[in-house]
């Protein structure tokens, strides 16, 4: 798995959860974005570095913050929007026999 994708599975759970909380914990986020008067880019980028000096301290989480360059972050919000419940949606027909 690459390893940009290897943190959506897990992100798949907390964004398609009962009740959707996906849904509050983005509203949350980008209500914090736009109270800092920041773009939501720059928030991440100033945050960025905090997150990967965390990360960097657990071989688990080693390389899973990555830089995103050439990628904006409504792109990553999309791509993971679609990605989890294609996940869910995939791993139970991964599963049917053959027709």
């Amino acid at each position: 798995m690459p390893a940009a994708e290897s943190t959506a599975p897990s992100g798949s759970v907390f964004c398609h959860g009962p009740l959707d909380s996906g849904m509050r914990v983005r509203s949350a986020r980008l209500t914090t974005v736009a109270r800092s008067g920041e773009t939501e880019a720059d928030f991440i980028a100033r945050l960025m570095p905090a997150a990967q000096q965390a990360a960097a301290e657990h071989d688990h989480l080693a390389g899973t913050c990555g830089t995103f360059s050439g990628t904006t972050p409504e792109e990553i919000r999309d791509s993971k929007s679609v990605y989890g419940p294609e996940v869910v949606l995939d791993g139970p027909a991964m599963r049917l026999p053959p027709r």
